[in-house]
């Protein structure tokens, strides 16, 4: 393409809606403010991105302009296209103007990338670490190691610039028959052979709660004769792992729960890194207890939401254990290789399981008394086994082949997210990791990221509705959780 007929394309672009004065601009939020936000916080931060998208009518043609401007190289659009990179709305564009910058490579060009590695959109880490490895694969270990330090991993929105960094490494699809992994880099396996510090950090970060799962991914698809080396190296620096099972019961639990002691007990059960012997079967008649508790309360709910017409997404809103059950359970526990956590076994063994997630093919939910969206409530949903067959099947195949050290835990997903049992858009499902050997593993990808069992109680200490902890003051929520949590057991 001749230089002007690239100058015309900036042109057409300066002159189309994109930089009219009342075109929507994109709210940049940083990794950190976005992590504190609610759901309905973070739709009014995407509310732009829904107005350009409906406004303009030409969207891809003006994508593939920004994208000709990338091709070519045209260094004198840099300057728009950084104003499109940061403020543009419309997300298409914005991200061909990310991947244009990225193309042409300019120091400034590349400044204008790098300056939004702390913006919370997506591509904007993605894109910022890209550029780094671009400038010198070299030195990026030197520029971004700082990233993984724990206090800054530890920070709100901490993971996301660490995951981004090694997603470089992670393929990013797979291809043909054989399912030959692809990169989003085809240099990326190289850059892992140039500078072995980081296959050194993926290995030390295998374990990770936060990182571990990306660290695990890199690690399994990088060159095994760069790998073999590293995790020896550090199986043999850290030595055995060693579980210690307690197994001596205390022999009161049942009689201390039963007297109100809810939450010391439970307490004492999770301070056990694994359980087994005779504290596992007491361990067993707690949870028992507990979830007779949660069967009667949920009944109770059920009943008073089906009378206000509340319809349950898929199955019903209490769902009663199967005779089919333990053999999924069983199976579970053969495939993950340990007994299913106290609390899960105990819940699908007495409760089955529970969704108050409406209806949202049939229409507009029924009135409840609280004037909120549903993005604001989060209803309670725990899936029966049945519904998870599937999962522990697809695991299986995953880690046919693969060393134990790099195989992902089992991710037992059992609810949907708040925004998707909103019927918008969501995030990971609500999930239990497997193997777990203690009583209570955490609920993972939930907001409170709670224990099992106390995020059931959570969820009955409003009525099953726990986003409704957000507007407490509300006198509709107030009266809502008065009739609705009429007769309801603590546990």
């Amino acid at each position: 393409m001749l230089p002007n007929d690239l100058d015309r394309l900036v042109d057409t672009l300066q002159k189309s809606d994109l930089f009219s004065a009342d075109f929507p601009r994109r709210l940049r939020i940083l990794h950190a403010e976005w992590a504190e936000l609610g759901g309905e916080e973070r739709t009014r931060v995407r509310e732009p991105s829904s107005i350009a998208i409906r406004r303009v009518k030409n969207v891809w043609e003006l994508v593939n302009a920004v994208d000709q401007l990338g091709k070519a190289k045209h260094t004198a659009a840099v300057p728009m296209l950084a104003e499109l990179w940061a403020n543009c709305a419309l997300v298409p564009v914005r991200d061909a103007a990310g991947r244009a910058l990225l193309a042409i490579g300019t120091p400034e060009a590349r400044r204008a990338l790098l300056n939004l590695i702390e913006d919370s959109d997506y591509s904007s880490a993605h894109l910022a670490v890209a550029t780094v490895f671009d400038d010198d694969p070299a030195q990026a270990f030197d520029r971004l190691s700082h990233y993984f330090e724990p206090a800054r991993v530890a920070q709100q929105g901490g993971t996301v610039i660490p995951n981004a960094i090694l997603d470089s490494f992670a393929p990013s699809s797979f291809v043909g028959r054989g399912m030959t992994p692809r990169w989003s880099n085809s240099k990326a396996p190289s850059w892992l052979r140039q500078d072995q510090r980081w296959v050194r950090l993926c290995v030390a970060l295998r374990r990770d709660k936060q990182l571990g799962q990306t660290s695990r991914t890199v690690l399994r698809y990088a060159d095994q004769e760069l790998v073999r080396p590293a995790l020896e190296e550090a199986q043999a620096r850290e030595g055995p792992r060693v579980i210690r099972r307690a197994t001596k019961a205390a022999g009161d639990l049942v009689a201390r729960y039963l007297r109100g002691e809810h939450g010391p007990v439970w307490s004492e059960l999770r301070s056990h890194e694994a359980l087994g012997g005779d504290l596992l079967e007491e361990a067993r008649a707690v949870a028992k207890e507990t979830m007779s508790c949660v069967s009667r309360g949920a009944d109770i709910l059920a009943e008073r939401l089906a009378a206000l017409g509340w319809v349950p997404l898929y199955g019903e809103l209490r769902t009663r254990p199967r005779v089919e059950d333990p053999e999924v359970m069983r199976r579970m526990e053969e495939i993950t290789g340990a007994l299913l956590p106290v609390s899960l076994w105990a819940f699908w063994e007495v409760v089955g399981g529970i969704n108050f997630v409406w209806d949202y093919e049939i229409g507009v939910p029924p009135d409840l008394g609280v004037d909120l969206p549903m993005v604001e409530m989060d209803p309670l949903c725990v899936a029966p086994p049945e519904i998870v067959t599937h999962l522990f099947e697809e695991w299986e195949d995953e880690r046919s082949g693969v060393d134990p050290e790099l195989t992902d835990p089992f991710s037992l997903d059992l609810a949907p997210d708040d925004l998707i049992k909103a019927n918008i858009s969501g995030g990971a499902p609500y999930a239990i990791e497997l193997p777990f050997l203690g009583a209570d593993p955490v609920f993972a990808n939930e907001a409170h990221e709670l224990p099992f069992v106390d995020y059931l109680r959570l969820c009955f200490n409003w009525a099953g509705f726990p986003r409704l902890e957000r507007h407490a003051d509300r006198p509709d929520v107030r009266e809502f959780l008065r009739v609705m949590r009429a007769g309801l057991e603590p546990f």
